[in-house]
């Protein structure tokens, strides 16, 4: 096999690992939503009342659907309000971001998972505690997976 088809290989597999890891995530965020789903239903039933089983709403059409913000968006947004504002508190932030991400016609929808993994990018530093700001030298273009060929 040629060292360009390896590399090709490699890069490929390691992004599935990447996928492979998130769907993980994404599931174990289910399964936990989805227990304290019941674990609601079951205190609700024990005090008398029945939980609602509302209908499902339909999904809006295709066009009308907002592309959800992606882990390079949210990151992004959040150098652009920390180099605004300097220091902020984590809760402020989340807060401004996802308003600005709203503006932009994003879907806030896995906004708080995006949020939570980007705290932990190396550009951010908590200063005092829960209050975030840039690093030094701040990333200016997040990274994002691209297969490379």
């Amino acid at each position: 096999m040629s060292t360009a088809v390896a590399e090709i290989r490699d890069k490929l597999r390691a992004i599935r690992d990447l996928c492979l890891a998130d769907t993980k995530d994404l599931r174990t965020q289910l399964a936990e939503a989805e227990q304290e789903l019941e674990q609601v239903d079951t205190a609700l039933a024990a005090i008398g009342e029945k939980p609602s089983r509302r209908k499902k709403r339909k999904p809006a059409a295709t066009s009308e659907r907002r592309p959800c913000a992606t882990k390079a968006e949210v990151l992004a947004v959040i150098h652009e309000i920390l180099g605004e504002n300097g220091s902020m508190p984590a809760v402020g932030l989340k807060k401004l971001a996802g308003e600005k991400l709203r503006e932009r016609g994003k879907s806030l929808s896995m906004f708080a998972a995006l949020f939570a993994k980007c705290l932990g990018d190396p550009s951010l530093v908590e200063k005092t505690a829960g209050s975030l700001s840039l690093t030094a030298a701040p990333r200016t273009e997040p990274k994002e997976r691209k297969v490379g060929f």
